[in-house]
């Protein structure tokens, strides 16, 4: 499913659908910040992301991530209390360092692996 707009994206079934129908709910689970965090700063080993991102600390990620979702609200692009702007407004506001932490460690993770040598491929 394409999504023509930010809001649409944060509507998609990656996010947990119990928590949308859900008005006043104003801080989300672990799992939806994950998702929600991807979306706004994907952390890539690949091509032009690698070069962008191979050097970015854990403050680094948790900062952009803040900055960006504050970016974003400040557009005016989303209707204050809707479930959008209160998505984003958690990631400005609330603690998302374990959230953080986790994507970034597995990041890392992952970035660790592909550097590895692959046994019995040499260059000799």
């Amino acid at each position: 499913m394409e999504c023509k707009n930010f809001e649409e994206l944060l509507y998609r079934d990656l996010l947990i659908s119990d928590s949308m129908e859900k008005n006043t709910l104003k801080e989300f689970p672990s799992e939806e910040r994950k998702t929600l965090m991807q979306i706004i700063f994907p952390l890539q080993t690949d091509g032009l992301f690698y070069n962008l991102y191979h050097s970015m600390t854990l403050e680094g990620y948790t900062g952009k991530i803040i900055s960006m979702s504050q970016r974003r609200l400040d557009t005016g692009l989303f209707q204050w209390g809707s479930q959008a702007y209160q998505r984003l407004a958690d990631l400005v506001v609330n603690d998302i360092s374990a959230e953080a932490a986790e994507l970034y460690g597995a990041w890392r993770d992952t970035e660790a692996r592909r550097k590895e040598p692959k046994e019995g491929k040499g260059w000799f």
